[in-house]
């Protein structure tokens, strides 16, 4: 019979269904195979912790629960045995608050304990994917050395973080009582984001990628020139950034202290959006994506000519973007004071709603993608539009 040919997943969903395994288990051995994949969650995970029938029978159905067997438990209140799930390849235990023998946790590749009571984990280690966010009694975490990808979002009570520099992926934000970092010089991709208390970051030149986004006392970051990803979103102390301009991908949005961005050139992906003391972006124009959105003191834009992804939404003293027809997706929406489109015909997607001042679009019939939504005063008669493929009208 075709049956036999079924997806994994398929069978699974009628396993579920039924919920009957002592069934199921004749038409698993009618199909006479082994499953490459198990997912338990919901009252089937709840069942396998309780149930040593039922786990015995997962467990026939797979070769190797530590790389095929999947398990989530979430809002649980009864207490939790790891000897029961040690040795398989991933755990979520969401908000359960009663965890026993976390120390057999170390047999699991991905761990996932976000909002879980629980403070020992010293004899945690050597798990691959380790996500303890949130969970707020943890303070010691110098077991956690030798973890690959660590998740400490939230732990508000962390402090020492020294022992944790070899790390590849660290997620530290929202660790508010974080000050010292001097150690970390050699994670791959790291997060302090919201680590209000950080003033120093000089350490962290080798860093690939670097959030420190609502780092709201740091000042000096000429250190961070060489790193590839960074962002400093809400990082409003923030003046000089003439430092940064090889870093590829560059996040400076609402540094609202930042005027001089002339240095900045060479960043291929950039982001100021909100940063209202910017006048001059004539050194931009060779960013390949530049946003500008709210930046509401810029004029001039007449430089910007091969930026092929530029957002300027209102950015409300803009009057003249005859300039911009190569820009390849062009965001004008919101620029009130913007009234001549007609040298735009070139740009492959362009917005312009909530553009209040245009009267006529009758050039931008070639677009693939255009939005004049909310523009009350457009004369235009739309069906010069109609080899616009996407138009939108409201």
């Amino acid at each position: 019979m075709k049956i036999i040919n079924l997806p994994d997943d398929i069978i699974i969903n009628i396993s579920n269904y039924l919920f009957d395994y002592t069934s199921f288990y004749c038409i698993t051995k009618y199909f006479k195979r082994k499953f490459y994949k198990w997912y338990l969650k919901g009252k089937y995970s709840e069942k396998y912790l309780v149930d040593e029938k039922f786990r015995n029978f997962i467990l026939d159905q797979i070769e190797d629960p530590s790389k095929q067997l999947y398990i989530r438990i979430v809002y649980y209140s009864r207490e939790i045995d790891i000897n029961i799930l040690n040795n398989i390849c991933e755990l979520t235990l969401h908000c359960c608050k009663k965890i026993k023998n976390v120390d057999k946790l170390s047999n699991i590749n991905k761990v996932r304990l976000s909002f879980c009571n629980i403070s020992d984990i010293e004899l945690i280690h050597n798990i691959n994917d380790l996500d303890l966010s949130f969970c707020t009694n943890i303070k010691n975490i110098k077991s956690l050395s030798n973890i690959r990808k660590l998740n400490l979002c939230g732990c508000q009570y962390i402090t020492d973080v020294s022992n944790l520099g070899n790390i590849y992926d660290l997620d530290l934000s929202f660790c508010i009582k974080i000050m010292d970092i001097s150690k970390l010089t050699n994670v791959h991709k790291l997060n302090l984001s919201h680590c209000v208390n950080i003033t120093d970051v000089s350490s962290l030149s080798n860093v690939y990628e670097l959030d420190l986004s609502f780092c709201l006392n740091i000042m000096d970051v000429s250190n961070l020139g060489k790193v590839y990803k960074l962002n400093l979103s809400n990082c409003v102390n923030i003046v000089d950034v003439s430092k940064l301009g090889n870093v590829y991908q560059l996040n400076l949005s609402k540094c609202i202290n930042i005027i001089d961005v002339s240095a900045l050139y060479n960043v291929y992906d950039l982001d100021l959006s909100g940063c209202i003391n910017i006048i001059d972006v004539s050194k931009l124009g060779k960013v390949y994506n530049l946003n500008l959105s709210y930046c509401s003191n810029i004029i001039d834009v007449s430089k910007l000519t091969n930026v092929y992804k530029l957002n300027l939404s209102f950015c409300i003293n803009i009057i003249d973007v005859s300039s911009l027809h190569n820009v390849y997706d062009l965001d004008l929406s919101g620029c009130i004071n913007i009234i001549n489109v007609s040298n735009l015909g070139t740009v492959y997607k362009l917005n312009l709603s909530n553009c209040l001042s245009i009267i006529d679009v009758s050039n931008l019939g070639n677009l693939y993608e255009l939005d004049i939504s909310n523009c009350p005063n457009i004369k235009t008669d739309l069906s010069k539009l109609k080899n616009v493929k996407e138009l939108f009208n409201f």
